[in-house]
């Protein structure tokens, strides 16, 4: 309101509100304040509002003599219309409704709510918003169901799908979830889908894919948030992982040595990284021992012969021993045009593993060993039982 509005006002409210059969100075006040009103705008409506309230506090008899009260109320009428107009237009711009009308319709809500009800009461398109609004509410739920179908089939890749459904569902207002029609093939599809992660963690382990077994249950965990089941699961993958050598306790290693630095290519074109190198010649030997504790099961390796370390006329042998020097694989007398061979062991029980290389290669000055043979891809790992998995549930 303006400054002098605020101050004729206050001078108002001090005044007697009654003067024994004639105006009071309060009414005489009041009409003077009305025809300062001037041309009415939206920015009117605190001035009128103002006026309107000083009016209600004088007595009846004050209000009949006011000469301006009629100015006051077409006013207030002009500026009720104006607001209607204003808010009317809004409405109808919303037009066709679509997901991304929701803006324009709570802005329209929101600008009829704050209109004085005189006002509201001139608002001629109101079903159009209160229609618009039901149409969005009806989008909004059938994009959810969309979302839900959007999952089809469930397996084990289903996580962002699912995701994708259960957080549009928990986007929709509290209200309208009830709405939703096919909200239990969202609730099927989480329990489909926590079988069908076990299912397949299950069967890429026995496949010796401990690594996807592992991911598989962590893509699962990444939508089924602390699922006991399927940390039960997950405990259980990594006691069995696959260690490489690498990841064990060496208790002795001579002439051999892990090569990360460098990649290892047979006679086939296949490349090996990580490998273990062994050199040797027939006064040195090339030997690992590890600790296994009885940790582990089984162990898996290949081998080849270091193509730049042997001669033609070279041969190299790879001997593993078990506790008490008990051989478990031997692959005997090879030489450069040998392939890539197979280790695959039960190791069960046995606490230190060792592997050992020879070679029929004297060496150079005085029996330096030469690099003989390579192990590339060896690691241990515990077989799983389908006791082992149905302890879980």
């Amino acid at each position: 309101m303006k400054r002098l509005m605020v101050i004729m006002l206050a001078i108002v409210m001090l005044l007697p509100l009654c003067a024994c059969g004639k105006k009071s100075e309060a009414a005489a006040l009041l009409d003077e304040m009305i025809l300062q009103l001037g041309e009415i705008s939206i920015g009117s409506g605190d001035d009128i509002r103002g006026l309107e309230e000083a009016v209600d506090r004088l007595d009846s008899a004050d209000r009949r003599r006011l000469d301006n009260l009629k100015i006051l109320e077409q006013a207030r009428d002009r500026y009720d219309a104006m607001c209607a107009g204003q808010v009317e237009l809004q409405i109808l711009a919303i037009g066709n409704v679509t997901l991304d009308s929701e803006d324009a319709i709570k802005s329209a809500r929101s600008a009829y709510n704050t209109l004085d009800d005189s006002a509201k009461a001139l608002v001629s398109v109101l079903q159009t918003l209160t229609d618009a609004e039901q149409a969005l509410d009806a989008l909004k739920v059938k994009s959810v169901e969309n979302a839900i179908e959007g999952i089809g089939v469930v397996d084990y890749n289903s996580g962002d799908g699912i995701v994708a459904a259960r957080d549009a569902y928990e986007a929709l207002e509290v209200e309208l979830q009830p709405m939703v029609s096919n909200k239990q093939v969202l609730d099927n599809a989480i329990i489909n889908y926590k079988q069908a992660i076990i299912d397949h963690a299950r069967g890429v382990y026995d496949e010796m894919d401990c690594s996807e077994s592992l991911e598989t249950i962590s893509d699962g965990l990444a939508v089924l948030t602390e699922d006991e089941t399927l940390n039960a699961y997950m405990a259980l993958f990594e006691a069995a992982a696959p260690k490489l050598i690498s990841q064990l306790t060496v208790l002795k290693a001579d002439n051999a040595r892990i090569d990360s630095g460098n990649t290892w290519t047979v006679k086939d074109g296949t490349k090996y990284t990580d490998c273990y190198v062994f050199s040797a010649s027939t006064r040195k030997l090339g030997i690992v021992q590890l600790n296994l504790d009885g940790k582990y099961e089984k162990f898996s390796a290949v081998f080849f012969p270091c193509l730049a370390g042997l001669d033609e006329d070279d041969t190299a042998r790879l001997i593993v021993y078990g506790d008490g020097e008990q051989v478990l694989f031997d692959s005997h007398e090879i030489d450069r045009s040998a392939e890539v061979g197979m280790i695959s062991l039960n190791v069960e029980g046995v606490r230190v593993l060792k592997i050992e290389v020879t070679s029929s290669n004297e060496g150079w000055l005085g029996g330096m060993p030469y690099e003989t043979m390579c192990i590339a891809d060896a690691f241990f790992w515990n077989t799983l039982t389908d006791s082992d998995f149905d302890a879980i549930h």
